[in-house]
């Protein structure tokens, strides 16, 4: 006798929502489903059924999407606040593989809601990013990415040369030292840099924008 084919019940309207919240984020990063699958370490016909909203996000891919481009975990699960409000709540989930292959929508409600709401009283306006150890240093590129349209936003013309001019000289000194400084520590690079690194959103103003993070 032939098997009979597995049919997935449609997804609810909520989880259909967090799907559309999923690729409007992608589409506004400007970044192509083969390159976002990559980086979360799924197959692009996986993401492109979340997408297409045939299946629903589980709580790891939607966490590392939100880490890796910061977007805020709370609008991705309820469509709420900033959607670049990221605040790193992935660090109150309790350690358990079952949630990580739990729906987003269901782990984010039962276990990361509450401790996201206190943590944006607490940061306000700016985003938080918590380094961990094992972080490549690439996740660098992800605040440089996150903060450059607040700050060609913020700045005059004048200031925003002189500013991305500076920007550009401490970075080449920064990479520079990165293997002399690593080397002598033993250690790789991203092992050097611990704790939280805060962004703010900052609001044009004609007077001048100076504290830009």
């Amino acid at each position: 006798m032939p098997r009979r084919k597995e049919t997935r019940r449609p997804l609810d309207k909520r989880e259909k929502q967090i799907c559309s919240r999923l690729r409007e984020a992608r589409e506004r990063l400007n970044h192509s489903q083969e390159e976002v699958a990559a980086v979360l370490g799924i197959g692009r016909p996986k993401l492109a059924a979340n997408e297409e909203k045939r299946a629903a996000l589980k709580c790891e891919t939607a966490l590392r999407f939100c880490r890796y481009y910061m977007v805020s975990e709370n609008w991705l699960a309820l469509g709420i606040g900033n959607w670049r409000h990221y605040l790193t709540v992935e660090r109150y989930l309790p350690p358990s593989p079952i949630l990580l292959t739990a729906r987003y929508s269901q782990v984010f409600d039962q276990f990361l809601i509450r401790n996201y709401e206190e943590l944006a009283k607490r940061y306000s306006d700016r985003a938080c990013l918590v380094l961990k150890e094992d972080d490549p240093p690439e996740i660098l590129e992800t605040v440089f990415n996150h903060m450059l349209p607040i700050w060609k936003n913020a700045l005059s013309d004048k200031e925003r040369a002189e500013f991305f001019d500076l920007l550009t000289k401490t970075a080449q000194k920064f990479m520079e030292s990165l293997p002399t400084a690593a080397a002598s520590a033993g250690e790789q690079p991203m092992k050097r840099f611990r704790g939280e690194i805060h962004t703010v959103e900052i609001q044009p103003k004609s007077s001048g924008v100076r504290n830009l993070t």
